[in-house]
């Protein structure tokens, strides 16, 4: 088992609330980051995704796309309560 507990849903809830805090941390520190993202795949396919931190958004990006390219908005599959706890 994973250190922050078994995956749920696409990306893994404990895993990515964990991630999405630590990014969120790091923004303060930054003198002016205009993206700041963590990437990760659904299961059960290998679609890459990415979260942005600073907008609070969610994309899919297409196959072989670069990690800041523009995606496909998808809805959030975790709550802000997830993310709180």
């Amino acid at each position: 088992m994973h250190e922050f507990g078994a995956f749920r849903g696409h990306v893994g809830g404990k895993w990515r609330m964990h991630m999405e805090k630590q990014a969120q941390a790091l923004v303060p520190q930054m003198a002016a980051p205009k993206m700041v993202r963590i990437l990760t795949h659904a299961l059960p396919k290998v679609g890459l995704r990415a979260v942005d931190v600073l907008a609070g958004t969610t994309v899919r990006l297409r196959e072989g796309a670069a990690w800041d390219e523009d995606g496909e908005a998808i809805e959030d599959d975790l709550s802000d309560e997830d993310l709180n706890q």
